[in-house]
């Protein structure tokens, strides 16, 4: 058996091992979380190296490196308010990095945060006058960041060449508010979009080829992404959608073997992990600052869960139209363009004094719209030549729309930003893949309407985003 094409699955199979020997040794060896983490990165990139990602494709997008990283820099006391910005947790996470503990939802985090307390205690030895351990978190967040816009760039580019319109498109989904300000925090969404993006791309492998190590990589993706937020098993939902797309369907025993696979990899990476964040945490495990701080300590994960749901779901909204209607707003203008005049902690609580209609979102709406149109159009084109693929894509994009609307009208009204990034990441990948067919000629009035639309709406995006974002740090409470 020729090992090279196996290189990828050993990648993500070391990750979760990395996950694990964090969460089993850094308490009692803090330097083995520094190392742990870097084993990590350092797999992530040999996956991405397997998966033919090269450092060209990320030189485009080193600006938004710095963009990223020194969004808060002047004011570290933004995202280290509890729920200061946007509802994000990331106060609580560092909080809980410097125990090295987890919660139940979030037990693959520490990957990230665990090494914090080692090196802060190097920056004291230093006498530096930054905390070393923060700021290599929100250095590894911005390169999370960097790194899936490089990864939606090559899925809107089937041919393997950049374009013109592929780069715009994928700044316009970088500066999408969401993203830039999440790529700055130390959050569970930025490592689950990364993952989201690696799994579609797996998934369009799946399509093409029905190969079992295909099938093995998404399930050992959707693992990773669940250990990062358990919301992430829709992940599961790609295989039906590829399977079922495909003009020529895999014989019954590929299908079962595909299934297998995926369905195999998701107890045998997930529950070791849990095992060994629940006997690093101890007996505050499913004890849960958001729903009942006295929780029992003898509950199960399904119970801790049960509980969360319930705390913070509402299914009668899911009978009222207004909440769809003021759901899609909230995901697709106020997650994507900042609203002035709002307080960054309750931005996203009510609606009444945003004006849909102001001169700056009409030129949005405008915008989005034509853009909307113009990759709907032709879409629909590529449905009618009865382009296979175009219609997994499709499928697949209509599945995160969808179901994230649901999910965030019944259960994630009140910080909908903080689950915006899937709906968001399923705008931008339609527009980008459907913009300029790839058949066209490249000079076309079409595309030389989208680019303008492209080039406009980026700049509307960076001066009012930036100047919500500065707004915000002007605001936040000392450090």
């Amino acid at each position: 058996m020729q090992l090279r094409p196996l290189i990828g699955i050993f990648a993500l199979a070391g990750q979760l091992l990395a996950i694990l020997g964090t969460l089993s040794l850094a308490g009692r060896f803090p330097p083995a979380a520094l190392l742990f983490t870097l084993v990590f990165w350092a797999l992530l990139f040999l996956f991405l190296h397997h998966r033919g990602v090269r450092v060209s494709d990320g030189l485009p997008f080193l600006p938004l490196l710095p963009l990223y990283y020194l969004t808060f820099f002047f004011h570290r006391g933004a995202p280290l308010t509890m729920d200061y910005v946007f509802g994000s947790d990331t106060a609580r996470y560092v909080q809980e990095a410097m125990q090295y503990s987890t919660l139940p939802r979030h037990i693959g985090l520490g990957i990230f945060s665990f090494p914090l307390d080692f090196l802060d205690r190097i920056g004291e030895g230093l006498a530096l006058n930054i905390s070393l351990g923060r700021e290599f978190l929100f250095l590894q967040s911005a390169m999370l960041g960097v790194t899936s816009v490089v990864l939606f760039a090559r899925l809107i580019r089937p041919s393997g060449r950049l374009s013109w319109g592929a780069l715009l498109t994928a700044y316009v989904f970088a500066l999408s508010l969401a993203v830039w300000a999440f790529s700055s925090l130390f959050e569970s969404f930025m490592p689950s979009l990364l993952f989201l993006l690696l799994a579609l791309e797996a998934s369009r492998d799946i399509f093409r080829n029905a190969a079992i190590r295909d099938g093995a990589a998404l399930g050992l993706i959707s693992t990773l992404a669940m250990t990062m937020s358990l919301e992430n098993i829709y992940f599961l939902l790609l295989l039906p959608i590829v399977l079922l797309t495909r003009k020529s369907k895999p014989s019954l025993r590929r299908t079962a073997q595909l299934a297998g696979v995926v369905a195999a990899a998701l107890p045998l990476g997930f529950l070791p992990l849990l095992a060994a964040a629940r006997r690093t945490a101890g007996p505050d495990f499913y004890q849960d600052w958001a729903v009942d701080r006295a929780g029992s300590a003898d509950t199960s994960l399904a119970e801790n869960l049960g509980r969360f749901v319930a705390f913070h779901s509402r299914p009668s909204r899911l009978a009222d139209p207004r909440s769809y209607v003021s759901s899609v707003f909230r995901i697709f203008v106020m997650s994507i363009r900042a609203q002035p005049g709002r307080p960054a902690m309750t931005y996203m609580w009510k609606l009444e004094e945003v004006s849909p209609f102001s001169p700056a979102n009409l030129a949005y709406g405008a915008l989005l719209v034509g853009l909307v149109l113009i990759a709907g159009r032709n879409s629909l084109a590529a449905l009618r030549s009865r382009d296979a693929e175009s219609a997994c894509w499709l499928a697949m994009l209509a599945m995160l729309v969808i179901l994230r609307q649901i999910f965030v009208t019944c259960y994630a009204w009140r910080a909908s930003i903080l689950f915006s990034l899937p709906s968001i990441l399923a705008l931008w990948l339609f527009v980008g893949r459907w913009l300029v067919p790839p058949d066209r000629n490249p000079h076309t009035r079409q595309q030389l309407l989208g680019m303008i639309c492209l080039a406009l709406l980026a700049a509307l995006l960076l001066v009012s985003n930036l100047s919500y974002v500065l707004a915000i740090a002007r605001a936040a409470p000392a450090l």
